[in-house]
């Protein structure tokens, strides 16, 4: 092999709000994470269960008064719908975006990463 394959694995920052709570995690870019919500047909960025900590300590959508989307997955592992919801705010390395937010209860992290960003975030 001429490259290693963990060289070439770009990662980005991805800073979110939503209602009120405000997170920040490292996520790895996937140029083939096609994934689009279906109503606004917005990107979506996938974030690992574990990276939420709000998630994790009972705090319900409802008492966030979050904007909930229900987001079918295709993979090679199968199909699979994701809660997700759409943040007062995102960015991807301090530029705003315009993404909503899927949380995957299935994975701990995704290479050591709290989420992944498909490659159109990152090329703005």
């Amino acid at each position: 092999r001429l490259f290693s394959s963990e060289k070439s694995k770009k990662t980005v920052t991805v800073c979110f709000e939503a209602g009120g709570e405000k997170t920040e995690l490292s996520a790895l870019v996937d140029s083939g994470s096609l994934v689009r919500e279906p109503i606004s047909s917005l990107p979506v960025v996938i974030v690992s269960y574990k990276a939420l900590p709000e998630i994790n300590s009972g705090i319900k959508f409802e008492e966030k008064q979050l904007r909930i989307r229900m987001i079918p997955i295709k993979s090679v592992g199968g199909e699979k719908l994701l809660t997700g919801y759409v943040p007062d705010k995102i960015s991807i390395d301090g530029k705003e975006v315009s993404a909503v937010i899927a949380i995957d209860k299935e994975n701990e992290s995704f290479g050591g990463h709290g989420g992944i960003v498909p490659s159109c975030l990152s090329e703005k």
